[in-house]
């Protein structure tokens, strides 16, 4: 990622919102010539053979927000609060192939500024030292459960989310539901039953498992903190 050398206040909200554009994408904003044949798809970089693939972020909000214009500035990948830390960082809105339909959220990419001025070739690694933690989603209950996973290392995308009840021994897949929120949902007689054990799997196959993450009584719009990390 590049780094800033900003002259004005304009010139921050628009140099780093191209630095974190793959940090927090918001989804398809804007279309380019120039990427209709990059088309979304497991690893582009990977693919490219490590080559520099022409691309772009948009910025809107405040000049000196954090954008997106929201309160919560996450975009449609649900991530909220990315100007604080220990992201303490501005958002920007990534194209098809970054947003991968929402599984494209969270992944980490190395970006090169050519322009505008501000934003120079200094290299930032990025590594906010935290381990993974869960957020329950508002409108969660017992028979439908909305995960978000934050702060999550390595390749940074989820492509599979499994969770597995209290006393039982199986994993039950859980389904992509919007962004990087990720649900799974039972009749009404057969409620879910915590602990909850949660396993993530990346894009290149690795797996990580948070063994009792989310306790018995959980409640939503509560965060649960794991001790795992990819």
């Amino acid at each position: 990622m590049g780094s800033l050398q900003p002259n004005n206040a304009v010139a921050v909200a628009v140099a780093a919102a191209v630095v974190l554009a793959a940090l927090a994408t918001g989804g398809s904003c804007w279309t380019d010539d120039r990427l209709k044949a990059v088309p979304p798809g497991p690893n582009i970089t990977a693919d490219y053979d490590g080559k520099w693939l022409a691309a772009k972020a948009t910025w809107y909000g405040s000049p000196v927000g954090a954008g997106p214009d929201d309160d919560n500035n996450g975009g449609t990948c649900g991530f909220t609060g990315v100007n604080l830390p220990p992201y303490s960082g501005m958002a920007a809105c990534g194209n098809s192939p970054i947003y991968k339909d929402g599984k494209g959220c969270g992944s980490c990419y190395e970006i090169r500024c050519t322009s505008p001025q501000e934003c120079s070739d200094e290299p930032v690694v990025y590594a906010p030292g935290k381990n993974i933690v869960f957020h329950v989603e508002h409108g969660s209950d017992p028979s439908h459960l909305a995960l978000l996973a934050k702060f999550v290392a390595g390749d940074g995308d989820i492509v599979q989310m499994d969770l597995k009840q209290g006393a039982s021994l199986k994993w039950e897949p859980m389904n992509h539901s919007v962004g990087a929120i990720w649900r799974i949902e039972t009749a009404p007689h057969k409620p879910l039953k915590g602990p909850f054990s949660i396993r993530l799997t990346s894009e290149s196959g690795q797996e990580v498992v948070a063994a009792d993450v989310i306790p018995e009584d959980w409640k939503p719009d509560t965060t649960y903190q794991s001790n795992v990390q990819f």
